[in-house]
């Protein structure tokens, strides 16, 4: 087996005996699951997209949806917690001067602290360059003020990259800068947990910062190119996780129907469950093969992979939202009820409509993308 098929295959063994056996009670309790998260850094997970010179596994993008997409079949909150952390850990890595990257590299890859990504705020989701929060210098140093909201893992990270406004006057491309900031730096404070719908375990956190010291990435007014050249990657990550769930609803709802028995015989022999079945699985099907164009497109830096992100996250998670209520229907009654598993799967699939940029704003930049670039066509 290559390097990519071993890496697999330790990830399915954490989870059918770490993370699926784990995923009902992390849902229900809606802690984050440090074990799990533990059991990722002992096998060098969050150092996935980083790149072996500088320590990581230096994985594609393709092999790291893959790894996605086994996590989130078993349960989309731990697929959650672990992306974030590799993709929060990206801007740094590609950014930062010698010292910071190392230091960065150092807490998150050997001591399994957990990096985050900082830039939506209250009035600032799908409008990225409409922040509040502002950085001013100091001398050779920058302040930090603001408060951020929906900042996954944010009450249990350590290491942040939060986006500020430096030059509000400045064309809306240049308005933003990055910065890296110390959890523990003064003047920083995870104030308040979301109780969420879904993906429960991984929080969702306000962030309050009150002259808080950062660190610049790359050059002031740099901030929007950091943000989506993550964000971009971001998207095909979570598309990855939108198989995982849209394959667990069809797993599940394919054992169930061949387990149920009504009138005599299994419901899986009747056509009305076999449409939906049938459903499900090309949804599924659909959205891999698209996520993994995406992936490819990323991996080889060609043209038009940022409008991919968008059509396969759009795909994906719409796909997902629809085979999870597809899976109640075919469980039922049982459907209904959270010893199923499977309501667990549409209250997560909804998340992933809504983050990295809602599908209304993806198909408004998928529809801008094809009048730019009309050439672009998937496959060709």
């Amino acid at each position: 087996m290559s390097e990519e098929d071993d890496l697999l295959e330790v990830v399915r063994d954490v989870c059918a005996r770490t993370v699926a056996p784990r995923a009902a009670e992390i849902d229900r309790d809606g802690a984050f699951p440090a074990d799990v998260y533990g059991v990722f850094n002992q096998l060098g997970l969050p150092g996935l997209l980083v790149p072996e010179e500088h320590g990581g596994a230096g994985a594609s993008l393709l092999v790291t949806a893959r790894v996605y997409e086994e996590l989130a079949a078993a349960s989309a909150t731990c697929a959650l917690i672990l992306s974030n952390s590799v993709e929060a850990l990206l801007p740094i890595v590609a950014y930062a001067d010698d010292a910071l990257r190392e230091e960065a590299l150092e807490r998150v890859l050997e001591r399994g602290e957990i990096p985050c990504f900082a830039l939506t705020e209250p009035e600032a989701g799908s409008d990225a360059t409409n922040l509040a929060t502002t950085a001013r210098s100091e001398g050779d140093s920058w302040l930090l003020s603001g408060r951020k909201q929906f900042i996954t893992n944010g009450s249990v990270g350590q290491l942040f990259t939060v986006f500020a406004m430096t030059d509000p006057e400045a064309r809306r491309s240049r308005r933003l800068s990055a910065f890296v900031v110390d959890r523990d730096a003064p003047g920083f404070e995870a104030t308040r947990d979301e109780d969420t719908m879904g993906t429960r375990g991984a929080p969702l956190s306000e962030l309050v910062l009150d002259d808080v010291p950062g660190r610049l990435l790359g050059e002031p007014g740099q901030g929007l190119e950091i943000a989506m050249h993550m964000i971009n990657e971001s998207r095909v990550g979570a598309a990855a996780q939108c198989v995982g769930i849209g394959r667990a609803a069809l797993e599940r709802s394919l054992g169930y129907a061949q387990m149920r028995h009504q009138f005599g015989r299994p419901i899986a022999e009747f056509q009305a469950v076999q449409l939906l079945l049938a459903d499900m699985a090309i949804r599924t099907e659909a959205a891999r093969q698209l996520t993994a164009a995406a992936a490819r497109a990323h991996d080889e830096r060609s043209g038009g992979a940022n409008l991919l992100s968008a059509m396969c996250k759009t795909l994906a998670s719409d796909s997902a939202v629809a085979s999870a209520l597809d899976a109640i229907q075919v469980h039922g009654a049982t459907g209904y009820t959270a010893e199923a598993g499977v309501e667990r799967l549409l209250r997560d699939a909804k998340a992933y409509q809504i983050f990295d940029g809602t599908n209304e704003i993806q198909r408004l930049t998928i529809a801008k993308g094809l009048q730019d670039a009309a050439s672009i066509v998937v496959g060709a």
